[in-house]
């Protein structure tokens, strides 16, 4: 007679998981989600830009891989997302050179908030891009076997970040608070 595995003592792999461990990647899961929205608004309105060719792409990469991290955990451990990972961040860090130049040229006469102007929300996108790429790419975050204390804090960090440029978008369509605020400046102009 063949015994089945949880007869043997040996329970099968689902009932094997790791519960914490589950509850962590679910949350990774959700911020790569929520960030994916983030990128994908960032990059539609984008099509009202004088050069939508540059920043469609620019949050566009970022959405599709945080996307790709959400539906397929272990695909932030294969090659090619590695490496379109790296080289998106590189390419961004060339942007942020060239806008902190305008940002800087924009600003030399009178000191005001880099928000006002479009370079500087520029820089910001760019800034933010950077920032969720290399969280993304160079820290355990999501993987399998994370370190669970350091990493599980730095999650929950990452949850928080990842919700305040939703949070700072969504001040725009404040009755009142839209035109008191900055980067809510030409943000949704055509």
């Amino acid at each position: 007679m063949t015994r089945l595995p949880y007869e043997s003592g040996i329970k099968p792999h689902r009932y094997n998981r790791d519960t914490s461990n589950d509850k962590w990647q679910h949350i990774w899961r959700f911020t790569n989600v929520v960030m994916a929205v983030f990128f994908f608004l960032a990059g539609y309105v984008q099509l009202n830009d004088p050069d939508p060719y540059i920043w469609i792409p620019v949050y566009v990469v970022p959405a599709v891989l945080g996307l790709g991290i959400a539906v397929l955990p272990q695909l932030s451990e294969n090659v090619v997302w590695r490496f379109l990972c790296v080289a998106h961040i590189a390419v961004c860090f060339a942007g942020v050179i060239y806008t902190t130049v305008l940002v800087i040229e924009k600003s030399l006469d009178v000191m005001v908030n880099p928000l006002q102007h479009e370079e500087g929300r520029e820089l910001a996108g760019l800034l933010i891009v950077i920032g969720w790429l290399s969280l993304s790419r160079f820290t355990s975050l999501g993987s399998t076997n994370p370190n669970q204390g350091t990493m599980n804090g730095l999650l929950l960090l990452t949850v928080g970040l990842s919700l305040l440029p939703l949070l700072f978008w969504g001040m725009c369509f404040v009755q009142g608070l839209s035109q008191k605020l900055p980067h809510c400046t030409e943000t949704f102009m055509g």
